[in-house]
């Protein structure tokens, strides 16, 4: 799997939920805009729980995670900081938290603290399907 993405490694964060704690990922959100997925279409499997909202993505064939649209803003990608070319992922330095396993107060605190709120109707499956829909066969 291949992808392109303009990112800033100063908004690196990382997230205490379980799924990003046994993952180890290192968060850099984007627009939708500043993604593209550029070979693995086919290999691009979702995993949902919860709400269905998040669309936690992985290569069927490596089981990596890539990126995923995550519940807290359905219509951006948050790419895996460690999955990106010419990084040191140990070097790493996260200066962004998002408390996920206080989803529900973590987004609030988000949200007043000048974060976007996520647009009416806005849904991961729809940003994952648009991201689809533009990458190559």
């Amino acid at each position: 799997m291949r992808f392109r993405a303009e990112v800033d490694l100063d908004h690196l964060s990382n997230c205490s939920c379980s799924v990003c704690t046994k993952k180890g990922m290192m968060h850099l959100s984007m627009d939708l805009a500043a993604f593209q997925l550029l070979r693995g279409k086919d290999s691009l499997k979702s995993y949902t729980f919860g709400t269905g909202i998040a669309q936690h993505t992985f290569c069927a064939h490596c089981g990596m995670h890539p990126f995923y649209i995550p519940r807290s803003q359905p219509h951006r990608v948050i790419v895996n900081a460690r999955c990106l070319d010419g990084i040191d992922g140990p070097g790493l330095k996260p200066t962004r938290f998002f408390d996920g396993r206080h989803w529900e107060d973590a987004q609030r605190h988000r949200i007043a603290e000048g974060g976007e709120a996520p647009p009416p109707g806005a849904h991961g499956a729809k940003t994952l399907q648009a991201i689809l829909d533009r990458a190559p066969e």
